[in-house]
């Protein structure tokens, strides 16, 4: 079984967007304007392994899509 991460809704939908690092896990990953958002609520993050984080950032993150 592959490990997991948390994606705020943004990027998992694949919206073009920076990809920050999330506070808890070196697997979690958020977009600026929900890394702002200390309150984010349970239905604004996706549950997704890290396979496919790597596929979602290797498409949609400026800094690897390039």
């Amino acid at each position: 079984m592959a490990p997991w991460g948390l994606v705020c809704f943004h990027l998992a939908a694949g919206e073009p967007r920076e990809w920050l690092p999330g506070p808890e896990c070196e697997n979690d990953w958020l977009c600026p304007a929900c890394a702002a958002n200390p309150e984010l609520a349970d239905d604004s993050l996706k549950l997704l392994c890290v396979h496919c984080i790597q596929t979602l950032r290797k498409q949609f993150d400026p800094k690897l899509s390039g």
